[in-house]
């Protein structure tokens, strides 16, 4: 089959079908496109893609882009590329499961007309299962299998069990690659482990016909839950790293943003049966995802424990957790935030400063939240994150460009509602003295090329054992990355422990820049660093939790012509 077969096929389902310099593509949806055939890594140009949503009046389109790629959600596809398959590529977990569903149905080639009657309670099982919901009823599923019926290439097997379908896949051939279309199950055949079998088989089968170099099982979806992708692993597949890149037309795209995709996500848990609002919540997310740079970004869950291979691999920073603490038995990690964080960093905030410590928290919890969001968004801006397991215990926001005025900017409406919510702060003096200077004092803003760091707070619990150390060291580490030429900080005046592990690191005071309240601090990093540290065993300390003495050494610092194929 050619994608000019596939092409057809779609245009059969009443798909409209766009052929353009670097791909084909369908309406997936409403005026929303996506590239295929699917397994194909493309990387067309900002003119071309402009060119096509204009001409399209599309809303947006989706396509699978190099990891590499400039702009794009950290995303993959599950492939089988080796030219043999057997129980030794299964896990091991699994390889009696495998030969139990063999040993109870068998597995083989079907009709289409038989997959277009008995399909449809199969899909409609599967999707209940996964919690996900389809507005395609029975007789369109019959009609997308019978359109393929005499189109070559197309391909059904299904897992029987007493003369009844347990498991069905179907699946298509496009040049030397197979794409798995649709796979199914009953719930009630699943002890018998038929959806096992059937892909065991269905692999084993296809890698061995000539001239197939790659079976492509699935894209990462907008929606399905992470269980349907970790079962391809355990048969054997594996995952490649992408990115999935949604691009909005160019007059919507400024409404695609944070907000709106926080809009959806509420509204997809309200109304979880609708399809609609479940993938434009999912393109929305992906979208804002993809504008982050690849280390900032929330990874899918398959490629989170590989997220600081690849970031090294593509040679994006990463702080390095080397000279970490250990505490309460388990290594502490400094990686950066993603906005999958910004609810636990709001909460730390709020748990690590009371209101005479931090002004911003006289305005609400909203806008320290919209405070995070900015940070965690911002191409300026990084956030780093100390993690004990699954727990946030320590955070470092820093910017490499003054921050202030910007930040005030993107939160003004969440402030404007802070005052409205506390109007008395106006009348207060002491509060309107320390906002006016703020805004308006120009004398204590670092120039172009001095990184701020912000705000630096670590969890009561985890108080005394290195981690504001290593926090510290990992935010100089990336201004180093950045380039900057120096680094500025505030800490309170009364702030003493603040004081002492910012004057260990290099930070000196300047005097004309500070006040009775705060003391201006500045490092100029091509100066030297805190002391060497002297070696020897780690230090006890309290709660039998270990802090190392040895501190990690900071590094180095054209027209696009259009081909309609479908009306």
């Amino acid at each position: 089959m050619t994608p000019e077969v596939f092409a057809e096929w779609l245009r059969r389902l009443g798909h409209r079908v766009v052929r353009t310099q670097s791909s084909y593509w369908f309406d997936q949806g409403p005026r929303v496109f996506q590239a295929f055939p699917y397994h194909w890594i493309i990387q067309p140009s900002e003119e071309e893609l402009r060119e096509f949503l204009l001409a399209e009046r599309a809303i947006g389109l989706r396509y699978s882009t190099p990891l590499d790629a400039e702009e794009g959600s950290c995303s993959y596809h599950i492939l089988y590329e080796r030219p043999d398959y057997g129980l030794q590529d299964v896990e091991p977990s699994v390889r009696s499961k495998v030969r139990r569903g063999l040993e109870a149905c068998q597995v083989g080639p079907i009709p289409l007309a038989r997959y277009a009657r008995e399909g449809w309670s199969i899909e409609r099982d599967t999707l209940d299962r996964q919690h996900r919901h389809s507005r395609r009823g029975h007789g369109d599923w019959a009609r997308m299998v019978e359109a393929a019926a005499d189109l070559p290439g197309f391909e059904v097997w299904g897992a029987e069990v007493e003369g009844r379908l347990g498991a069905t896949l179907m699946f298509a051939r496009v040049g030397d690659a197979i794409d798995l279309l649709y796979q199914q199950s009953r719930r009630e055949y699943l002890p018998l482990r038929v959806n096992n079998a059937l892909l065991f088989e269905a692999t084993r089968t296809l890698v061995a016909r000539p001239g197939v170099h790659l079976i492509h099982n699935g894209l990462h979806s907008l929606d399905a839950p992470a269980s349907v992708d970790h079962f391809k692993v355990r048969l054997g597949y594996t995952i490649k790293p992408i990115r999935q890149r949604v691009v909005f037309h160019p007059r919507l795209a400024p409404w695609f943003g944070p907000a709106t995709s926080g809009a959806l996500a509420r509204l997809a848990g309200l109304y979880p049966q609708s399809e609609f609002i479940r993938k434009a919540e999912g393109l929305t997310r992906f979208h804002c995802n993809g504008q982050l740079a690849l280390h900032r970004q929330t990874f899918p869950e398959l490629l989170e424990p590989d997220r600081e291979a690849l970031c090294r691999r593509l040679g994006l920073p990463f702080p390095s957790s080397a000279g970490a603490p250990t505490l309460e038995g388990q290594p502490l990690r400094i990686t950066p935030a993603t906005p999958a964080d910004l609810a636990a960093l709001t909460a730390l905030h709020l748990a690590c400063f009371s209101e005479d410590e931090h002004l911003a928290l006289k305005l609400g919890r909203p806008f320290i939240h919209a405070v995070y969001r900015w940070f965690l968004t911002s191409r300026d801006t990084l956030v780093l994150v100390a993690r004990l397991g699954d727990r946030i215990v320590g955070l470092t926001a820093f910017s490499r460009r003054p921050y202030n005025l910007p930040m005030l900017r993107a939160c003004r409406w969440q402030a404007l509602l802070g005052l409205l919510r506390r109007p008395w702060l106006v009348l207060r003096p002491d509060w309107l003295g320390r906002l006016a200077s703020l805004l308006l004092t120009r004398r204590s803003s670092p120039a172009e090329g001095v990184a701020q760091i912000a705000f630096t707070g670590v969890a009561q619990e985890a108080r005394g054992h290195g981690v504001g150390r290593v926090l510290k060291l990992a935010s100089l580490q990336a201004c180093r990355e950045w380039g900057v030429a120096a680094v500025t900080t505030g800490v309170r005046r009364d702030n003493l422990p603040a004081r002492a592990l910012n004057a260990w690191v290099g930070f000196v005071e300047r005097p004309e820049l500070s006040s009775k309240r705060l003391v201006h601090l500045h490092l100029d990093l091509g100066a030297p660093g805190p002391p060497p540290a002297t070696g020897g065993p780690a230090r006890p300390s309290p709660g039998g939790l270990t802090t190392p003495r040895r501190r990690p050494d900071p590094p180095a610092a054209p027209g696009i012509p259009f081909v309609r194929t479908g009306a």
